[in-house]
């Protein structure tokens, strides 16, 4: 299964690959942080902002069902994050966990190796 899940295209496509997915219940990504990629400060470093970007992405992939469109990041909670560095292997793991109307809230996280990296509780609209 691949990114064109997404609604993103390049530049804005943070995840590199979808692994799995249940539409409508939870979703697993894949990001490599490269080091070519322009986003990177000068120490190699990937923002917590696009961090954030990545856990929104797989949150999007898990709350849309089969016949929506996508959804779109409505608020943003709990977001934690340690540094990421070029040459990381991130997996993105979304997990809906309430559905309230046209909004879905979801968990997230992103884990490198057997640790965390990124975490967050998003609440996302369904267009």
């Amino acid at each position: 299964m691949g990114p064109e899940a997404l609604p993103h295209r390049h530049p804005f496509q943070l995840l590199d690959r979808v692994v799995d997915r249940e539409p409508g219940r939870w979703a697993v990504a894949v990001k490599c942080v490269g080091f070519g990629q322009e986003a990177l400060d000068e120490q190699g470093g990937f923002p917590p902002a696009l961090l954030l970007e990545c856990l929104a992405q797989a949150a999007g992939l898990a709350a849309a069902g089969e016949d929506e469109r996508g959804a779109v990041v409505a608020a943003v909670d709990r977001f934690r994050a340690r540094p990421a560095r070029a040459g990381d292997r991130l997996v993105a793991v979304a997990r809906v966990i309430r559905r309230f109307g046209p909004s879905v809230k979801v968990r997230a996280y992103l884990r490198r190796e057997r640790s965390w990296i990124a975490a967050a509780e998003l609440v996302m609209r369904l267009g």
